[in-house]
């Protein structure tokens, strides 16, 4: 091969990496970060149980859809076409989601990833719980009574299918079911008894709640006997 023809092919080779360098340039701003869509979240770190919004910003005319997806599994949580710029309002709700990573992705009519942004679901707020009792009934020495423990979240919604844990502190008490739920007014139902009671006493109930996406949450409940001669 003669030195012309080297020479040649340098220069080939050397317009070909160039070319290669310059369509990289070119392509290299519609890949990283240029998309004409921007996605903001408000706030990106979401209790559960609350709002959050999610802004979508795009020209005027473009259509095309927005989904949210749980990161872990790719979950689709939520779906809707938009046009234009568009602002969302919606609710980390309890039940339907978990904490963890969630994804907004927005994409073309034609199906094309145009922008994406994440936010975190973290633990909800304290749960509040109050435990109380039904009138006692007395039958033989033996004492029972109906014992209600309602969980509601800080702005009174009741917490349905919360898992409810009763201890007895004191010796001769029986309480069921064990664990006991919540129903949809946020109440589990037990029943409470004892037995061959001879004197006075003052019985203390211990009660832990737990419920996903919540830290456990606990209450006390008394129940004063008096006992009753025959």
């Amino acid at each position: 091969m003669s030195a012309g023809s080297l020479i040649s092919d340098r220069k080939l080779i050397i317009a070909i990496i160039v070319d290669l360098i310059l369509a990289f340039l070119v392509i290299s701003p519609l890949i990283y970060g240029t998309s004409p869509v921007k996605i903001k979240v408000d706030p990106d770190v979401v209790p559960l149980n609350s709002i959050y919004t999610v802004n979508i910003e795009c020209p005027a005319g473009m259509s095309g859809t927005v989904e949210i997806v749980f990161g872990p599994t790719e979950k689709l949580m939520y779906s809707r076409a938009i046009s234009g710029s568009t602002v969302l309002s919606l609710n980390a709700s309890e039940g339907a989601y978990s904490v963890g990573l969630y994804i907004v992705r927005v994409k073309s009519s034609e199906g094309k990833f145009l922008a994406e942004n994440t936010f975190s679901v973290i633990w909800g707020e304290n749960l509040s719980v109050n435990a109380f009792h039904g009138p006692i009934r007395v039958e033989k020495g033996n004492y029972s009574a109906d014992v209600f423990v309602e969980v509601k979240l800080k702005n009174g919604s009741p917490v349905e299918d919360a898992t409810v844990w009763a201890f007895s502190v004191e010796p001769n008490q029986d309480i069921s079911p064990f664990p006991a739920k919540t129903n949809k007014s946020g109440i589990a139902v037990l029943r409470w008894s004892t037995a061959n009671l001879t004197e006075n006493k003052t019985f203390h109930l211990k009660f832990n709640v737990a419920k996903p996406g919540h830290h456990l949450a606990s209450a006390m409940l008394e129940i004063e006997i008096t006992v009753k001669k025959e």
